[in-house]
C-alpha cells in the first residue's frame, strides 16, 4: 500500500503493476488502499474488475472483512448483483465494459489477474478503460497479478506496446 502511494506521490503517471505472489494478500492490499483513499479523499470513486464472478465475490468479501463499513457495491451478472452509486464498485468486466457510463466519474480502476490481459485495446478491458477515460481522462489504472510473465511473450512490463509501465 505504501509503495503504491509513493508511486503516485513521487509523480508516477503510468499504469503500475502490483506484483504480489499467490497468498500474499492482493485482496487485503486492495482493501487497505481503498480505505486509505476514501478516508483521505472522500469524493474518490474506485472500481475493481476481474474476469470471474468467484474472484469478484472474493474481492468484495475481503474488502468487507477488512473494512466492514466500506461503501461497496457489486456489479456482476453471474452473482445476480447490479449495484450502482457506491464509492467502490467491484465487478466483472463482462458485466461492466458496455455500461461504464452508468457509473459516472471513476478516479481509480484496479484490474485483477493482469497476466491475462491482452495488449489489444479492442478487448473488454480496453473498451472499459477507454469508456472510463471519456469521463475522466486522468483515470489511474492499477493492475494486480501474482504472475509477472506471460508464457507466450515474457515479462508484463517493457516493450513498445506494453500496457503496464512499472512494477
Amino acid at each position: 500500500v505504501d509503495s503504491l502511494w509513493r508511486y503516485f506521490i513521487d509523480g508516477g503517471t503510468g499504469n503500475p503493476l502490483l506484483l504480489l505472489p499467490t497468498g500474499a494478500g492482493k485482496s487485503l492490499t486492495q482493501a487497505a488502499f481503498f480505505e486509505e483513499c476514501l478516508k483521505t479523499y472522500p469524493s474518490v470513486r474506485i472500481m475493481c474488475v476481474t474476469h470471474v464472478g468467484e474472484l469478484v465475490g472474493q474481492i468484495g468479501s475481503g474488502l468487507l472483512k477488512h473494512w466492514p463499513e466500506a461503501p461497496v457495491g457489486t456489479y456482476a451478472a453471474g452473482l445476480n448483483k447490479r449495484q450502482v452509486g457506491k464509492a467502490i464498485t467491484v465487478g466483472s468486466v463482462q458485466s461492466i465494459y458496455r455500461k461504464a457510463h452508468i457509473f459516472g466519474h471513476i478516479d481509480v480502476l484496479f484490474v485483477d489477474e493482469a497476466q491475462l490481459i491482452s495488449r489489444n485495446a479492442e478487448t473488454k478491458y480496453g473498451k472499459l478503460i477507454s469508456a472510463l477515460r471519456e469521463t475522466n481522462p486522468a483515470l489511474k489504472v492499477i493492475w494486480l497479478t501474482a504472475t509477472g510473465y506471460r508464457m507466450d511473450s515474457g515479462a508484463l512490463i517493457g516493450g513498445e506496446d506494453a500496457i503496464f509501465t512499472d512494477i
